[in-house]
């Protein structure tokens, strides 16, 4: 939208709301963007103020690069070949970060702003960035408008199934009346997320236009498990079967043209749906993804995190009780000595000098750089895992189910949205809406593992 006081954008979902009230949320001060719910990127350039404001989405589907070359020039895209281009066009020399693919190494997913390129940082998720410009220069701020700190008090278990199935409701009939006579595309895995999605659907009564579609690349226990979940959910629906050699070279063309985009590495890939769907279903532009609900459903290696806060507030009974759960419902395959030293490390870390000497010897068995500079990433791991090691004990678990929500989850729904957006198709993810990770993070973790150990 475009005015003689500024402009506004937008790059994502922005349910139940229009370009006029957002306005009236936007004059004047910032306040009014506290509660920013979206699936999206909102720019607002305020020419008589000469501010530009970006802010990006709960969590993070849609990224947000920044370069501050002062005082000549700030880029900011949520593409980062775009970014590159820019820079390139200003002269602006982009060099190799080597510390981020080691924060990845150690973390397992990127914590800081960083990126493949010194100099070109990130807005995390629920956060934005003011850009003043004041006598030929800028100056900018950073600042949080959520934080994924758990508030209020929590639900009981029965009281946040409610909360949760009705938030999703309400949001699918939102985004179905929102391209109300299209037709929106689902796609179904078989597994836990997608398959309760579908049935979820499938009950929203603005959701009439709906399409289930399945790619299965050479699994026919979860083509079996489409089928069962669909005979269920009753809906029209699409079936394609691919082998892994039909599929292999352009795949890996797929995932080199994904980190040119998004600029930093990711923990796991699963990626290759994302690679077929959009490809295969371009007729529809809208869908519908059922990614990531195993963070908001102790999922993951959330049950690590939960044995910790058993042990971590004495609650020892439980503990041998979990553990012998974890022991009968092994989902993981993982050594049950493992998952025992876990817990012991996850304890002792708190503590800080003995978590500096860890991240020591880390770097000194993986770089092969002076030891000087080995001395100070090791420093600089250890304060960036504060967070994660010294969160209050009484909260421990929801403080790094918000800590993981913010800096890991995202990265599944991130890859979703850039394939598909590159096809031109449009993708709302019910699972990582602000509401529903709200509910998550007030739901007492018992209710996830016990008694089956994990998303119980």
């Amino acid at each position: 939208m475009n005015s003689e006081n500024g402009i506004i954008l937008l790059h994502g979902v922005f349910l139940e709301e229009t370009l006029y009230t957002i306005v009236e949320r936007v004059t004047g001060d910032f306040e009014g963007l506290r509660d920013h719910y979206h699936q999206g990127v909102l720019a607002v350039i305020n020419v008589k103020k000469e501010t530009i404001t970006v802010v990006r989405d709960p969590l993070s589907m849609r990224p947000v690069f920044f370069l501050l070359d002062s005082p000549r020039a700030i880029v900011l895209s949520t593409d980062m070949e775009l970014l590159k281009s820019v820079a390139e066009a200003l002269k602006i020399n982009l060099e190799r970060d080597l510390v981020t693919p080691f924060e990845m190494l150690v973390f397992h997913h990127i914590v800081s702003r960083r990126t493949a390129y010194k100099g070109v940082l990130r807005l995390l998720p629920g956060e934005y960035v003011v850009v003043t410009f004041r006598g030929g220069s800028f100056e900018h701020k950073l600042d949080t408008y959520w934080d994924f700190s758990p508030t209020g008090t929590m639900y009981s278990g029965r009281e946040a199934v409610r909360l949760f199935i009705r938030s999703l409701v309400d949001h699918l009939n939102k985004y179905c009346r929102e391209v109300k006579g299209l037709e929106i595309g689902i796609p179904v895995s078989g597994g836990i997320d997608s398959s309760l999605l579908l049935l979820l659907v499938s009950k929203a009564e603005e959701c009439r236009h709906i399409h289930a579609i399945y790619v299965n690349v050479e699994n026919p226990y979860e083509l079996k498990l489409f089928k069962h979940v669909n005979a269920r959910a009753k809906v029209p629906n699409e079936l394609y079967v691919f082998t892994v050699t039909q599929i292999k070279q352009s795949y890996f063309q797929f995932i080199y043209e994904l980190l040119r985009l998004i600029a930093y590495p990711r923990d796991r890939d699963a990626s290759l749906p994302y690679y077929i769907t959009p490809r295969i279903a371009e007729s529809r532009r809208f869908t519908i993804g059922g990614d990531d609900g195993d963070s908001i459903s102790g999922g993951y290696d959330l049950y690590k995190v939960f044995a910790a806060h058993l042990a971590l507030n004495r609650r020892f009974l439980e503990l041998a009780r979990f553990l012998k759960v974890l022991k009968r419902f092994n989902y993981e395959r993982e050594k049950y000595s493992s998952l025992l030293l876990n817990v012991v490390l996850q304890v002792l870390l708190r503590w800080r000098p003995l978590r500096y000497l860890y991240y020591r010897a880390l770097t000194d068995k993986c770089l092969q750089v002076g030891r000087r500079l080995r001395g100070l990433i090791a420093h600089y791991l250890t304060e960036l895992s504060r967070p994660y090691y010294e969160a209050p004990t009484n909260r421990y678990y929801h403080v790094l189910l918000g800590r993981l929500l913010r800096h890991r989850s995202y990265y599944l729904a991130l890859t979703r949205v850039k394939a598909e957006e590159s096809r031109g198709m449009i993708t709302f993810e019910p699972y990582a809406l602000r509401e529903v990770m709200e509910i998550s993070l007030r739901t007492p973790p018992e209710y996830f593992f016990f008694p089956l150990g994990s998303r119980a």
